[in-house]
C-alpha cells in the first residue's frame, strides 16, 4: 500500500490463474468495486505480464 498525491493505492499480485470472476453473483470483486467506486475510487483486476494476476485499488484519501 502506498500514498501518492492524495490517493491511497493498494496493489495485490499473485502467481495464480486468476480465479476471481467479477461479474458473477456473489463475487467479492464486484462488491469491492461497488464500494470503492462509491468512494470516488477505481478498481482494476486482470492478468499481469509474466503470469499471475494483479488487483489495484485507488481511493482518494
Amino acid at each position: 500500500m502506498t500514498y501518492e498525491g492524495g490517493i491511497a493505492i493498494l496493489e495485490i499480485m499473485d502467481d495464480g490463474d486468476g480465479g476471481g470472476r467479477p461479474y458473477e453473483q456473489g463475487s467479492g470483486l464486484r462488491g469491492l468495486s461497488e464500494r470503492v467506486t462509491g468512494a470516488g475510487g477505481t478498481v482494476t483486476a486482470g492478468p499481469r505480464p509474466g503470469g499471475g494476476h494483479r488487483l489495484s485499488v485507488r481511493v482518494p484519501a
